[in-house]
């Protein structure tokens, strides 16, 4: 609602419009709107509620109603010189504030190019940075819709932009953007040529969305070439293309914003698995009594696993403090013994899967399917694995772990301290801390399903003794039908006891409990 000051300048700044549209016959084709906002380039979530806004082929004019405003408030006239702050081109937009007498005439980056108005000195009252001052309003909007009517692009920008500038200003954003651009004038083309070949590198270098940073981040730390990256190249690749992202999570307290970006930035790190991706799980004998008795697939906690670093190797990575086994903290014991995880694998009938976790080929593969969509309770990925890289020093050399995906996480939270001392605490790291393993582990190709009992949940877990470990454990039971993927196939190690009677027995038991599971023998005839 505007005040009745504003009002009165409104209806006097729409007489003069009305005799405007009258003295170039465009009355059909202006269109007025109050309180517009508009977003302004540059500033992620700023805008600014204009008075009144006037549209006319294609160009936008956008007017403030301000009584106040004179020409000694040069402050206020150069500070919305922000308004077109990150934008490249020259715009349709054009800027005005009207007192009642004067019309202020705002022209950085705007096509109504200074130069048109020294044509029509006597009616300019004044100029300084990137204003005109007319006493004139009705001479002011006579001149502006004048060379409306008159716009011709190509006409317009040769005659009134310096083509070298506009390839300047294009090399600093695209620099700004992490590009760089090779782009070189022929002598022999046309100014014409030269503008759109300018225009086509702008097109295919345009600044990347979140998403796609992420990806480039992702892409330039995994290439093998870049595999000697220390942690400030990676924080230089990091602070080039993730600025904005930075800046946001720095100065930004919408937890909204940051949710968004961790959800983004671990799904880069860990991509999902497409629907329908098959996944094998090996097991003894008994993974598959209990499947076709009681429906279940059992889940274990994280401390009884046969990675000792199982609950803490992110922390250690990134030297994050963690005490797993402070028998004194109920917290941090309630939050390891409330996650179960299975491990699978991507590989299918595999003599060493089956040695290692299939009882020495004694036991059972159960082959699965993923679900079109995941369930809510459950996490799946395939496992991110370090890489094992030569290292030298002092004349010495070894292998070390590295984990690029990590080195992302640790460089990321680096560039927000070193920048902003502002500590980042990655609020899902407690989640997807999970599918991270070492490289030693590489060779498994796990995909992992995460189930974390939550306090709404009743499911109560059963405590074992590991068989291998001897580790008090606790252990989920989690009915068939509540799993992400159903099971396609069972395939008996070529080792197992009395394979075709067993096969017989357990596909009329789990018929009998309305399961339905095909049976087949494993490939490997050569191990013994």
């Amino acid at each position: 609602m505007l005040s009745n000051e504003k009002t009165s300048l409104k209806d006097s700044f729409l007489d003069i419009l009305e005799k405007i549209k009258t003295t170039h016959n465009i009355s059909q084709d202006l269109k007025t709107d109050s309180d517009f906002t508009l977003d302004i380039n540059g500033f992620s979530g700023h805008n600014h509620t204009f008075d009144l806004i006037v549209v006319f082929n294609g160009f936008e004019i956008y007017i403030e109603f301000n009584p106040n405003v004179s020409e000694s408030e040069h402050s206020y006239l150069n500070f919305i010189d922000w308004r077109f702050s990150d934008e490249i081109f020259c715009t349709k937009r054009i800027f005005i504030i009207y007192n009642g007498t004067s019309s202020f005439i705002f022209l950085n980056k705007t096509i109504i190019d200074s130069k048109i108005f020294t044509n029509y000195e006597p009616s300019i009252k004044n100029t300084f940075g990137y204003f005109y001052v007319f006493d004139s309003s009705q001479e002011c909007l006579s001149i502006i819709f004048k060379h409306i009517n008159d716009y011709e692009p190509y006409k317009l920008f040769l005659e009134l932009f310096n083509v070298e500038y506009f390839n300047h200003l294009l090399h600093r954003k695209l620099k700004e953007s992490g590009y760089f651009s090779d782009f070189q004038y022929d002598d022999d083309e046309s100014k014409i040529d030269k503008y759109n070949r300018i225009k086509t590198v702008f097109r295919d270098n345009q600044p990347l969305d979140e998403s796609e940073k992420l990806d480039k981040v992702k892409q330039i730390i995994d290439d093998e070439t870049n595999k000697q990256k220390n942690l400030q190249d990676i924080q230089n690749i990091i602070e080039k293309y993730l600025k904005s992202s930075i800046e946001k999570l720095a100065k930004n307290d919408d937890i909204n914003e940051a949710d968004d970006f961790e959800i983004q930035l671990f799904n880069k790190l860990l991509p999902d698995l497409p629907p329908k991706t098959k996944f094998f799980r090996y097991g003894g004998l008994s993974l598959l009594h209990y499947l076709a008795n009681a429906k279940t697939i059992g889940f274990s906690g994280l401390t009884g696993m046969n990675d000792v670093s199982e609950v803490d190797y992110v922390e250690s990575y990134l030297n994050i403090s963690y005490t797993p086994y402070r028998f004194d903290n109920s917290k941090l014991l309630d939050n390891l013994n409330s996650k179960f995880i299975m491990s699978a694998s991507k590989l299918e009938d595999n003599l060493n899967q089956w040695r290692l976790y299939g009882d020495d080929a004694k036991g059972v593969c159960l082959e699965m399917e993923l679900h079109d969509n995941n369930s809510a309770e459950f996490y799946i990925k395939a496992v991110s694995y370090g890489k094992k890289v030569k290292h030298e020093l002092n004349g010495n050399t070894y292998f070390i772990n590295r984990h690029f995906e990590l080195d992302i996480l640790e460089a990321f939270q680096k560039v927000l301290f070193d920048n902003y001392k502002f500590t980042y605490p990655f609020k899902s790291l407690e989640t997807w801390k999970h599918f991270f393993k070492s490289y030693e582990y590489a060779v498994e190709q796990e995909i992992r399903v995460l189930y974390i009992n939550k306090a709404s949940n009743t499911s109560e877990p059963k405590w074992i003794l590991t068989n291998s470990h001897s580790i008090l454990n606790p252990l989920m039971a989690i009915q068939y039908d509540k799993l992400p993927f159903e099971i396609t196939k069972v395939l008996f190690g070529s080792k197992a006891p009395e394979a075709d009677v067993n096969i017989r027995q357990f596909k009329y038991l789990s018929e009998e409990n309305g399961m339905s599971l095909t049976f087949d023998k494993s490939r490997i005839n050569n191990y013994r």
